[in-house]
């Protein structure tokens, strides 16, 4: 019983992963990869074919892995972080 658990879990945190991924990967293909430079989350996430609770989820993921940073709440504008704009992260 333990191990579907398990396993459920690591699925969503694995398209998490994904779905944030992308998230910063089209950010930083609009933005040259330059840090700082804020966009409106909503169309990075229609993008990446995100609808608006599927994005704020990536979104909170990156922030908490310090790929990007997000104002507002829900958050409406996303930057890379320095790390993320020079490579140094796996977004």
């Amino acid at each position: 019983m333990v191990a579907p658990v398990l396993a459920l879990a690591h699925d969503r945190s694995l398209q998490a992963f994904r779905r944030a991924r992308a998230l910063c990967a089209a950010l930083a293909r609009m933005t040259d990869s330059r840090p700082m430079q804020y966009r409106i989350a909503q169309i990075i996430a229609q993008a990446v074919g995100r609808d608006e609770a599927t994005a704020e989820v990536a979104i909170v993921y990156a922030v908490e892995k310090g790929w990007l940073i997000a104002e507002g709440n829900p958050p409406h504008s996303i930057c890379l972080t320095d790390e993320a704009a020079l490579g140094r992260l796996l977004c």
